[in-house]
């Protein structure tokens, strides 16, 4: 989405490039390309400004720094970034169902509207409870119980037996 797009969901200004796209946030700590930076502290501007980060998200009291990157101005930087972090999880929320290269062992137990992305393994006899979400590359082990609604993160290691949510 255009810095533009996402000024006027924020009531945000652009200084510089409207036109550039943004693909989601990222922490001050690990900025990555094709992100808007939310910088709460002027002391943290200049983390920012050598980084693989796309854009600066300033609240209007913290002073524009000079740099080549394009900022989205706002009142609230906090409650901006707030709504551009439930913007881009909604547009990238995953789907329910099992992706076709997860590997199921027997006699697995799989709840409703539960998602399982690509290349996770699941032992036998393991059980994967309501809305539960397990995203790629994730092991879950022999006779292991993932709670209903709960969230694995990629590459997870859940060993024989154990017990989540």
């Amino acid at each position: 989405m255009t810095l533009k797009k996402l000024g006027e969901k924020v009531d945000g200004q652009v200084i510089g490039d409207d036109q550039t796209e943004v693909f989601n946030v990222s922490s001050i700590d690990s900025p990555k390309s094709g992100t808007i930076v939310y910088i709460e502290k002027e002391k943290h501007i200049h983390e920012v400004l050598n980084s693989p980060a796309t854009a600066l998200l300033l609240s209007r009291t913290i002073s524009t720094p000079r740099t080549h990157k394009p900022i989205l101005q706002v009142n609230d930087g906090k409650l901006a970034f707030i709504q551009l972090l439930k913007h881009f999880n909604i547009d990238s929320s995953p789907l329910e169902g099992i992706h076709p290269s997860v590997i199921l062992g027997e006699n697995v137990s799989i709840g409703d509207r539960a998602c399982i992305m690509a290349h996770c393994i699941i032992e036998d006899h393991a059980k994967i409870g309501d809305g539960a979400v397990i995203y790629p590359h994730c092991f879950i082990g022999y006779m292991s119980h993932i709670g209903e609604g709960s969230l694995l993160h990629p590459r997870v290691t859940i060993e024989r037996g154990s017990i989540l949510g």
